[in-house]
């Protein structure tokens, strides 16, 4: 068996001895560790969108909703309950439209930089899977499943605009009608046979959907975006930019009217006797009631008659199970019964964390209130247990966005990222984390400042020994004494982003080409400030690794991500005495300024995430694949046989380094507490942390959560 593999099933093999959980509860004979791997038991942080949901759908069949988010990830809820059922952790960049199959557990999403990276994705939900992954010339106008699940259908801004694929396959289906325009909207019958579409030139269409052959066209309302149709498909409801307007999807009749500023999520009841209405760009939501040849205003109001202002800016709504669905710019669902009643479905209940690192059995995770630090023996090189996990929580000195950085196993670094002159401290810590050690009034875990000598917010810091190596903002490179603040160098170089020390008097920078004709990448003699430009594909780089003993030559090497003129996300080594050798070692098409790069020290094995479903490992001699079925990275960190890496819904993934195999998810929340679900079903918390894990049993709630609370030393 390889090393990998047992260490994996070992892990497991831990953790139902240690959380002994059954459908039953909690006992840890070998006759219940047999029932567990019988049964399939889910357990997931009740926590809603970090940052600004963007579209929500309700899946009528299953009582669903699903939701889309800026964080970029789709969750799937029981709205009924408030409890968070699926998390996909689709991309880096923001899960924007999406669509439910009807039949099958699949949800489309469409992902989109607003600049030229877009991208249509589809997952099994049930399985948290990716599926298909397909590029797309521009966003879509609009995203359908058809009646059964067989197809997906959508348009385009372009002539024969109209795309229908094999929704198992992502194959294109043959359909292009002679002088079809762009597709503004379309739907399939329940059979699939039928197809309408709507053209934005105004025309409602029906077609045969094997043969392509037009049965029915009627005019109607011209130029109208952002549509849904009727769960009878009966009407269509659409926005012009200046009004809402619905008709019938039979005859292109309109039905009413309502004026409405700008671009707007919308939905139609599922009597057809309502349809509501949100700005796109945040505002109130509004109600009609359809009349016999108009829509009659209806204000939204809750009970005791307040109207529904928010601070929130709600921007995406849909008809739930039992009322209005309506979401906003914090993450949160609420709905509105047709009683008047205000229910908050879901809320964000995690810290924006802004920075974290790694180091011998050491995690430091920071917030801007406090800075939680974490002691595991599975954290530890070589450990094949999970024994215990020690944490302690610390004030943010600053209040501030921070970062972090450990600078020897018993010190940690921290400096601010807001708009002023970098702020820097250190603390100290013991050589184990202790029970009493927990108390933050304890002086020993207090930051205690550091001389600054930065003058201007940091674009870059990192440790280069005894020394902090920065660039200000505007460009000036700036090395510092790390205890002092006494500066060793500066010079001012137009473009820079990164920077990093190769030797006591060289650094390389890393740069946009814009004002430059030659390579996105400088040397930098510190002792002369002479700069020598390095040839290279890349027209900009953001990231720099340097491995003074590579695993292959145990010479130095430079590892860069930057992005070259196709707009590819490009990773290369650098090698020679100049550094003047370029090899690409992985290459994805899109751009994702959230690549990153990691080296485990150990083995001298580089990491990048890319911001795909994998994470690339290169050992030297070979580049491979490890497949996490997560496309949102935003930080790693490798060593120990982990790869620990940081979402952007701000969530800690711990995976196996060699298979991508994620073991546990670490949650951290407003308050410092913390809660991690593990692979095999079962979970670990702090003692306030546990309250926001839900446990699922076959598909099922469980009545009590704690009995899949894994038995091991933890605070």
């Amino acid at each position: 068996m390889r090393p990998s593999v047992r260490r994996t099933a070992l892990f497991l093999a831990l953790m139902l001895a240690a959380g002994g959980a059954t459908a039953q509860g909690a006992d840890s004979s070998a006759g219940a560790t047999e029932n567990t791997l019988a049964v399939d038991v889910h357990s997931i942080v009740n926590t809603g969108h970090l940052g600004g949901v963007l579209d929500v759908v309700l899946d009528e069949r299953r009582n669903l909703v699903f939701s889309a988010g800026e964080d970029g990830t789709v969750r799937v809820w029981n709205a009924q309950e408030g409890v968070l059922y699926r998390v996909l952790r689709v991309t880096s960049l923001a899960a924007q439209m999406i669509a439910v199959d009807p039949a099958n557990p699949r949800v489309a999403v469409v992902v989109s930089d607003g600049l030229r990276s877009v991208y249509l994705a589809v997952w099994d939900w049930e399985q948290e899977k990716q599926i298909l992954r397909l590029p797309l010339k521009d966003a879509p106008l609009f995203l359908r499943f058809s009646g059964q699940g067989n197809f997906l259908v959508f348009g385009q801004s372009s002539w024969q605009s109209l795309e229908i694929l094999d929704a198992r396959t992502g194959a294109p289906v043959p359909f292009h009608p002679e002088g079809f325009g762009i597709v503004g909207f379309a739907e399939t019958s329940k059979s699939e046979k039928t197809i309408m579409t709507y053209q934005v030139s105004g025309w409602i269409s029906y077609w045969d959907l094997a043969s392509g052959s037009l049965t029915l066209e009627v005019p109607t309302v011209a130029y109208l975006s952002h549509m849904r149709i009727s769960r009878d498909r009966r009407y269509l409801v659409g926005n012009t930019g200046k009004e809402v307007v619905l008709i019938d999807a039979l005859s292109g009749a309109v039905r009413g009217r309502a004026p409405l500023n700008g671009d707007a999520s919308l939905d139609i009841a599922a009597d057809d006797d309502r349809v509501a209405a949100v700005p796109i760009a945040g505002g109130s939501p509004r109600e009609w009631a359809v009349g016999p040849e108009s829509l009659i205003a209806e204000p939204l109001t809750v009970k005791g008659g307040a109207g529904l202002d928010s601070d929130d800016a709600f921007q995406a709504l849909c008809y739930g199970p039992e009322g209005l669905l309506v979401a906003g710019r914090s993450g949160a669902i609420s709905e509105i019964s047709s009683s008047g009643n205000l229910r908050l479905i879901s809320k964000n209940v995690l810290a924006d964390l802004t920075g974290f690192d790694a180091r011998h059995g050491l995690l430091a995770v920071a917030s801007r209130d406090w800075i939680r630090i974490f002691q595991s023996d599975f954290l530890l090189n070589g450990s094949q247990s999970l024994g215990f996990v020690h944490s302690v929580l610390v004030d943010n000195p600053w209040k501030s966005e921070v970062g972090l950085s450990f600078l020897s196993d018993t010190s940690l670094l921290a400096w601010t990222k807001d708009d002023g002159p970098p702020r820097f401290a250190v603390i100290d810590l013991p050589g184990e984390l202790t029970r009493d050690d927990a108390a933050v009034s304890r002086p020993a875990f207090r930051f205690r400042p550091l001389p600054s000598g930065f003058r201007a917010p940091l674009a870059d810091l990192r440790v280069a020994g005894s020394s902090l190596l920065g660039i200000e903002n505007g460009g000036l490179v700036r090395m510092v004494d790390l205890a002092t603040g006494a500066s060793r160098f500066d010079a001012r170089i137009s473009a820079l982003s990164t920077v990093v020390a190769v030797s006591p008097t060289e650094l390389i920078g890393g740069r946009s080409t814009a004002l430059s004709s030659t390579g996105s990448l400088v040397r930098i003699n510190t002792r002369t400030g002479e700069t020598v430009s390095i040839p290279g594909r890349n027209v900009f780089t953001w990231d720099l690794l340097f491995d003074p003993a590579a695993a292959d030559t145990g010479g130095p090497v430079l590892y860069s991500l930057g992005v070259d003129d196709s707009g590819s996300t490009t990773l290369l080594r650098h090698d020679g005495s100049g550094f003047e050798r370029e090899t690409l070692i992985a290459s994805v098409p899109e751009e994702n300024l959230d690549a990153s790069l990691a080296l485990d020290p150990v083995t001298h094995t580089l990491y990048a995430s890319l911001g795909r479903a994998s994470i690339v490992s290169w050992d030297g001699s070979k580049e491979v694949e490890i497949p996490t079925g997560y496309g949102n990275v935003r930080g790693l960190f490798a060593g120990a046989g982990l790869i620990i890496s940081m979402d952007r819904d701000s969530t800690l993934a711990i995976e196996e380094k060699f298979s991508g195999s994620r073991l546990a998810e670490l949650c951290l929340f407003a308050d410092g507490e913390w809660a991690a679900t593990v692979q095999g079903g079962g979970y670990l918390a702090s003692p306030g942390g546990d309250a926001h894990v839900k446990v699922f049993v076959n598909g099922t709630m469980a009545k009590a959560a704690e009995d899949y609370r894994l038995r091991i030393e933890c605070w």
